[in-house]
Formats: structure tokens, sequence, C-alpha cells
């Protein structure tokens, strides 16, 4: 009965009474089960507006991982040998020596806890609110890590990272997709806040350039929050990005970039008949590494 729809969770007015009903069931009972059922019920929207909420997720493959494995990725140097001529006519065979990176992982964790009264009296405007409140701090966690390693990755080669001043500019996107043509790691994706995303609306270009009827994609902005393949590029608009900065990226899996999880999301609820309450727990473990990245740039606006 509960839905996500432009981030927020909505329910229908036909079932509003039901989940009004519900909520007064659960306050007027310790039946363990009916607490247990109603947890259940909420976690799902919970996880999908968290994942929709996330910025940087679209930067990692995903990869699941069980519990108890240990995460080796394997690395070597580049030891290719090719001759036009060789000294007795063959080719030459080269064995290549392995060495293995790990992973270090980062749990994170969120809890509601709501009385039973609260549940009855204010019902679903504030579970919905507080619901919202988690998902934006699971989706908030997770970013802070995926970013911090998609900063390390892109610090570290020479010619990434523009700046520009004021707003984000064409000549700033320009430069990057030509730095990376050049580089021969191809951009398909940017990732930009909707207040960036309107900059947009005001490039101007000779008839010739990548930015064709400006006036008209200037609309299309206006109207609808999302931009045209400027560049070949797919523009992701995303809510919590940030205003200060425009990423680009490859596809994950071609530059060496991955998201671990490892043995999904577990969840816990409890009753505490002494105080009333009912409390809800999850709790996920991530890995972010980046091998590679050489599509990935960034735009600073100062």
């Amino acid at each position: 009965m509960i839905t996500l729809k432009n981030g927020g969770f909505q329910v229908a007015a036909s079932d509003m009474l039901t989940i009004q009903a519900e909520l007064d069931r659960l306050a007027a009972s310790d039946d363990r089960r009916l607490h247990s059922a109603f947890a259940a019920k909420i976690f799902g929207p919970i996880r999908t507006k968290a994942t929709f909420e996330e910025v940087y997720d679209v930067f990692y493959q995903n990869q699941p991982v069980s519990p108890g494995e240990i995460v080796r990725i394997a690395q070597a140097d580049y030891i290719g040998v090719a001759y036009y001529t060789s000294p007795d006519g063959q080719a030459m065979f080269v064995r290549p020596g392995r060495k293995y990176a790990t992973i270090s992982w980062k749990m994170v964790d969120t809890g509601m806890e709501f009385h039973w009264d609260d549940l009855a009296e204010a019902g679903w405007p504030m579970l919905s609110f507080y619901m919202s409140q988690a998902a934006e701090e699971l989706a908030r966690k997770r970013d802070a890590r995926a970013k911090a390693v998609l900063d390390v990755s892109i610090d570290a080669q020479s010619g990434h990272e523009v700046t520009c001043y004021g707003k984000m500019t064409r000549s700033a996107v320009d430069s990057v997709i030509r730095a990376a043509s050049d580089d021969k790691f191809p951009i398909t994706f940017a990732v930009v806040a909707p207040s960036t995303a309107m900059d947009m609306a005001y490039w101007t270009g000779p008839s010739n350039s990548l930015w064709r009827t400006p006036d008209e994609l200037g609309a299309l902005i206006v109207q609808q929050g999302h931009i045209s393949n400027y560049g070949g590029i797919a523009w992701i608009v995303k809510r919590f990005a940030s205003t200060s900065s425009v990423y680009f990226g490859g596809v994950p899996g071609d530059n060496g970039q991955w998201r671990f999880q490892k043995g999904g999301v577990r969840k816990a609820s409890d009753v505490d008949i002494t105080k009333r309450l009912d409390r809800y727990v999850w709790d996920e473990k991530w890995a972010h590494y980046i091998d590679g990245g050489q599509a990935n740039y960034l735009i600073t606006i100062s």
C-alpha cells in the first residue's frame, strides 16, 4: 500500500483508512507478531527510497559478497611483449606475477522508535516523515564513502579536474569531453544537481555545435527538470547532488569501479512493553573500490 513517487512516500486515498486502522491496532496490542509484520511492510519502501536518493551509486558496479567471504582483487603489472622480429623467430611467452588487493568494509545502520500512542494519534504523516529521514540517512552514509573513494581516484589522475567560476559553463564541459576523447576512455554520464542543471538553459553556441537548438532544450529543462544528451552524455539529475561540483563517469565495470555489499541488509524489530515502544533497526555493510577510473572527471564550481 505504501509506494514511492517523485521521491516521497504516498498512500492511495482508498488505503489511508486501512493504514490508520492498522496503526490503531498496533497501539492497542502487544502482540509481537502484529508488530513484526508491520515492520516488514515499512522496510521495503525505506530501502527503495534510499536507493532512489543515492547520488554516487551510478559510479560503481554492484557486487554481492557472502558473509565470511574474503574479497581478493587480482592486480598485475603490464608485461605484454611483441616483436616485429625475434632472435629465434618465435613468440616470447611471459607469465604474469599476480598480486592481490583487498577491501575495507563500512557498516551503515539506522533505527526508528515510535511510541504506541504516537502511532495512533499522529498516524501516517508522522510515520512517513521519519521513514523518509531514515531512508535519506542510509543514502547519505553510502554516498559519503562512495564520494570519498571517487575523489581519491580523480585526484590521482592529472588533468581530470576542471574549475569554473559562478556556474557550470559550456566551455568547462567541453574541456572535459575533449580530455576524455584524447584519453580514449569515453564518458557516458554526468551527475548534476537540479539547480546546476538549470545553467545549461542559458548555453549558446554556433549552429554546428553539439548544443543544438538551445532555446528548445532550455525550455525542456525548465518544464521537465532533466536534460538532453549534450556531448553524447546521459545527464543524471540527483536531488542531493552537490551544487558546487559535477561528476562525470564511464561504464563502471569497464573502468574498474566496484561496490561490494556483504550479506545484504540485516533488519530487526522489537517491542518494549515497559515504555510502549516499537523499535526498528537496519544495517548493511559496504565497500567501494576503484582500480582504474580513467573515465572519471570533476568540474568544481567556485
